[in-house]
């Protein structure tokens, strides 16, 4: 079983960073109470949840494409030997 999607992302620093950078400015933003503000960065979180899936799905798409493509490369190596 392999680690959630999500790790791969993280497993970046800038994807970490700007996390909680995200994160803390959002916090920054409640602690102030402007609401206008906070409902602009409410409305705007789905939108980064979807760049965020779209970004982990294809990083791991891509890494486990290219695993798959070492190992039958390796596999027909081995074989023809």
């Amino acid at each position: 079983m392999g680690l959630p999607y999500y790790w791969w992302v993280f497993r970046r620093g800038w994807a970490l960073t700007s996390s909680f950078f995200v994160l803390a400015l959002i916090g920054w933003v409640a602690l102030i109470g402007n609401r206008a503000y906070l409902h602009f960065l409410a409305n705007a979180l789905p939108i980064w949840a979807m760049l965020f899936v779209a970004y982990a799905a294809r990083y791991k798409i891509k890494q486990t494409y290219y695993r798959d493509v070492l190992r039958r490369a390796g596999d027909e190596h081995a074989s023809s030997k």
